[in-house]
């Protein structure tokens, strides 16, 4: 029998599905828009991982809080990997989006960094591990996936 969680604050399935709803945002802002927003894509990439992971910790904790934080490494740090492992790679691409969820919120300096090579490279590492998470959090299949975020 699967878990019933009474706070959607705790639901893991309500945060892999936020974190979807950035992905959708990010995927459009990116594709509709000209120019592009770089560094407002940037930012939705960064919760799509975040997000994601802590979707992954609270299946995890069974629905029990979390650590709040931005940083991204140090949610992976708190996966039990044996439960559900992932690429070392994550590291590299949480150090890339981290400061996109902090600074990008301000028109400061970072923004000028933004180019379109980053804003793919966001869009990549936010994909594959919203999916890694959504495969933990709903199943491997598509169909399961699909299902559980409507």
């Amino acid at each position: 029998m699967g878990l019933l969680f009474m706070d959607k604050a705790t639901n893991p399935i309500e945060w892999i599905k936020q974190a979807k709803a950035e992905l959708d945002v990010a995927e459009h802002l990116n594709s509709a828009y000209y120019p592009k927003p770089l560094e407002i894509i940037c930012f939705h990439a960064q919760q799509v991982a975040e997000k994601s992971v802590k979707a992954v910790l609270l299946k995890q904790a069974n629905g029990t809080s979390i650590r709040k934080t931005h940083d991204i490494s140090q949610l992976l740090d708190n996966v039990d990997i044996n439960e559900c492992p992932f690429d070392e790679k994550f590291y590299d691409y949480a150090d890339e989006l981290f400061p996109y969820g902090v600074v990008t919120r301000y028109p400061i300096q970072l923004q000028d960094d933004i180019n379109e090579y980053r804003l793919k490279r966001a869009m990549r590492f936010a994909n594959e591990i919203w999916s890694w998470a959504n495969r933990f959090i709903c199943g491997d299949t598509a169909e399961n996936s699909q299902e559980k975020n409507k």
